[in-house]
């Protein structure tokens, strides 16, 4: 028998960047066989995208750039259906995600010109258009919120934290930690968790909420977060996801108080 893949051609698709990775990203051809696994088409556009994304992509490993593949067919001028597109599997419209395991010849025949084949996204490089975003936004402020916030959010020493919290009581009062426990939604001794790992447990000073770590005490969320974190700009939702007082999640928390929510905290 002959090679069952000798008559197979080359696919000449067309990727671009999901939006919320790049708004309105240019169109990139790709050729490539139609007997190779989508696993190859993935590694040739993993070059494009260092290339392209070089200077955020220059010092991470390959498996960090964690891409995923998406298959569409949505013309190149249809720009309103690229800024609403979900990335979920629909069938009626010719989405679904590529599996590396398969051929290309799965999921392509006939081509029509002039048409976007491939999504790329990658929760990497959304987190790395999150945070260049809102450090744009805090330049733009003069930092004056974040400065706010910290000044507020955590200190070297207990005493100048109760000193701190008492001067400006009704401001303190309205922070999520302090009225997560004045609610009752937490309790002091909750086990503080950072990505399902204990770091601590929620301490109370003269009624004050606070979590003790690395010698500060932070009786902001998000500051703690930062300092867990390493970064000076504000947590992005995934990272505040990731944070938990005993079996209560920060989105929990943040719906059980409901209307008493503060804008920050």
């Amino acid at each position: 028998m002959g090679n069952p893949y000798r008559n197979m051609a080359k696919r000449n698709l067309t990727w671009r960047f999901f939006h919320e990775v790049e708004e309105n990203s240019e169109a990139f051809p790709i050729d490539i066989d139609e007997s190779e696994f989508v696993s190859e088409l993935g590694k040739k556009i993993k070059e494009k995208v260092k290339e392209l994304k070089n200077d955020i992509c220059s010092d991470i490993d390959d498996d960090d750039l964690d891409l995923q593949l998406w298959k569409v067919n949505i013309s190149n001028s249809d720009v309103d259906k690229f800024s609403s597109l979900r990335l979920q599997k629909d069938e009626s419209k010719g989405i679904e995600k590529l599996e590396g395991i398969n051929l290309i010849s799965k999921y392509w025949g006939d081509l029509e010109e002039g048409f976007t084949h491939v999504i790329v996204t990658s929760n990497y490089l959304i987190n790395q258009n999150l945070r260049e975003k809102i450090k744009e936004l805090t330049e733009n402020f003069g930092n004056v919120s974040v400065q706010s916030e910290k000044e507020m959010g955590y200190f070297g020493r207990l005493s100048e934290m109760l000193t701190t919290l008492k001067k400006n009581k009704n401001r303190a009062e309205n922070s999520i930690l302090q009225l997560a426990y004045s609610e009752k939604i937490v309790s002091e001794g909750d086990d503080i968790l950072y990505n399902n790992i204990k770091i601590t447990t929620l301490k109370v000073a003269e009624g004050w909420a606070y979590i003790e770590y690395e010698n500060e005490y932070f009786t902001s969320i998000s500051e703690f977060i930062k300092k867990k974190e390493m970064i000076t700009y504000p947590p992005v939702p995934k990272q505040r996801d990731l944070f938990a007082i005993g079996n209560r999640s920060y989105q929990n928390i943040r719906e059980i108080l409901g209307p008493k929510l503060p804008q920050r905290g």
